[in-house]
């Protein structure tokens, strides 16, 4: 558990489900750990479909892909963007390596307390495109923590809430990431070129 990056702990109580309409929902209780804080508790309740144990033991649980979106999820929550609160979590080996949110650089006025700085800009298509000058994306925030620390993330995966842009795609793919799953499209048709002229594979993992 121990981490100068970020520690998320995700405990599913296996016996305690609700029941609403016929629908099943199980409770995951994060805990986020960011020293030097002492820590963020949230209850997320996940419509899901559970077989019981006669004993009363569930018998199914989140697949990994999932997992680790919905801590990604999580981590938009310190999303400080007024206008899109996003999350990423860079994964290898089935360990969280970094996390990143959209945000104004450290030490620097956030969105939240002092507005957008927003510029508008034209890519090649000649669409337009409204930007905040003031943000870091999410992917960003996760590459330069990891690096950072001196961590490599070359061959890892990364878990965002929403696909990523143009020039966090082409960063990502410098730095080796082999895998970006997503849970929200956004602007797929701006890195269709990038996805499919690259072996970096693209996968919508959704969350309800």
């Amino acid at each position: 558990m121990a981490t100068t990056i970020l520690t998320v702990v995700a405990t599913s109580l296996t016996n305690v489900w609700l029941e609403d309409g016929g629908k099943h929902y199980l409770l995951f209780f994060f805990t986020l750990y960011l020293p030097p804080y002492s820590f963020h508790r949230k209850i997320l309740y996940y419509p899901y479909h559970v077989s019981l144990h006669p004993e009363g033991i569930m018998t199914q649980r989140l697949d990994w892909n999932t997992y680790f979106m919905s801590i990604a999820r999580m981590v938009s929550e310190r999303a400080t963007c007024t206008r899109a609160s996003i999350g990423a979590v860079i994964v290898r080996d089935r360990n969280i390596i970094a996390t990143g949110y959209n945000g104004s650089p450290a030490g620097q006025p956030h969105c939240t307390e002092v507005g957008c700085l927003i510029y508008v800009s034209k890519n090649p298509n000649g669409e337009e495109e409204e930007n905040c000058f003031r943000t870091i994306h999410a992917e960003i925030n996760a590459i330069t923590q990891a690096a950072k620390h001196g961590t490599s993330i070359d061959g890892a995966d990364i878990y965002v809430t929403a696909s990523p842009c143009y020039h966090c795609l082409k960063t990502l793919m410098n730095c080796g990431i082999k895998r970006v799953f997503y849970a929200k499209p956004y602007k797929i048709h701006n890195i269709k070129d990038l996805i499919d002229n690259s072996d970096v594979e693209l996968v919508h993992i959704p969350l309800d």
